[in-house]
């Protein structure tokens, strides 16, 4: 599918998509009666969002359906109740203190969206895959298949925190573009049509990219490795590249070269670190031992899961 990048008095729709196969009805279904769509008083939901969201983060979430914040032309379901939470938590953990560590308040305050939406169902597209985020005017965030997310599944926390790493590179890169020399080191391969069967994992692999989606277009090659670089690590990226060939090995580590460069050189965040701190969550919450395990290695600590 096509996304237009539109930029234009500061508007710019980025979206981060997979391909799936299911039924759409399989998450629409959802108790609407626990949402109070009517009532206008603050729940104790919204007291605990305000305060550890809004209010220390200036951060709105939007968790009751509104229609006019996706494509209306699109079945979409909201988000089940007993999701929100859970969801919100991840933002805070796996996001947003990890880079007020590295990054400073500073750095969230200017760069951070000022809003995120949550959907539960995914959106589905024509071409076959289904959108899981986008990120919309540098400030909105939209979170899309929520409703069947295990917040238990250390594999499955990490795959949302990638989509959501990835919309947030997408905002940074609409603040400070991505340096032109990213785009060259793989401008032959890319291709729009990137779902096409004949775009295998492993042939993209072997052309340098880390995804199939990455082949779409460079400004979704660049969030892409962004994103697997800080939720899957380090050792994996590694691997994932040697395992390619020494050509394409040569050229995914170019791009983590140019990733790591561009985070320090417009925004003073030290990459590695941030990596470091994102592992470390992933494992003290969540219970993703191998993440952090690697960077114990890495930096000559044994650190036992």
């Amino acid at each position: 599918m096509k996304f237009k990048n539109i930029i234009n008095a500061g508007l710019i729709g980025l979206a981060l998509i997979n391909t799936v196969s299911c039924r759409k009805s399989d998450t629409l279904d959802v108790d609407m009666s626990r949402y109070e769509l009517t009532v206008k008083e603050k729940t104790e939901l919204d007291d605990w969002i305000s305060a550890n969201l809004t209010d220390p983060y200036n951060i709105e979430l939007v968790y009751r359906f509104d229609r006019n914040l996706t494509d209306v032309g699109k079945d979409i379901s909201p988000i089940k109740f007993e999701k929100i939470k859970p969801t919100a938590e991840a933002i805070i953990n796996i996001f947003l203190k990890t880079y007020e560590k590295v990054g400073g308040s500073d750095f969230i305050r200017k760069y951070t969206p000022k809003q995120f939406v949550l959907y539960g169902s995914p959106s589905y597209n024509s071409n076959g895959s289904i959108t899981l985020g986008t990120a919309d005017g540098g400030r909105r965030v939209v979170l899309y298949e929520l409703n069947d997310l295990n917040f238990t599944d250390p594999a499955q926390v990490s795959r949302k925190m990638r989509t959501i790493h990835h919309e947030f590179t997408h905002i940074l890169n609409q603040m400070i573009a991505i340096p032109p020399e990213f785009r060259t080191v793989t401008n032959a391969d890319y291709n729009e049509d990137w779902t096409n069967a004949a775009n295998t994992a492993e042939l993209a692999q072997s052309l340098g990219f880390i995804s199939r989606y990455a082949r779409s277009q460079y400004t979704e090659d660049f969030a892409e490795v962004v994103a697997h670089l800080l939720v899957e690590g380090q050792m994996w990226y590694d691997t994932y590249a040697k395992a390619a060939g020494a050509t394409a090995q040569a050229k995914l580590k170019k791009k983590e070269a140019l990733v790591v460069d561009y985070f320090k050189q417009y925004f003073d965040i030290d990459f590695r670190v941030l990596q470091y701190e994102v592992a470390k969550v992933l494992r003290e919450v969540y219970n993703e031992k191998t993440k952090y395990f690697q960077y114990g290695i890495r930096n000559g600590i044994i650190v036992y899961p």
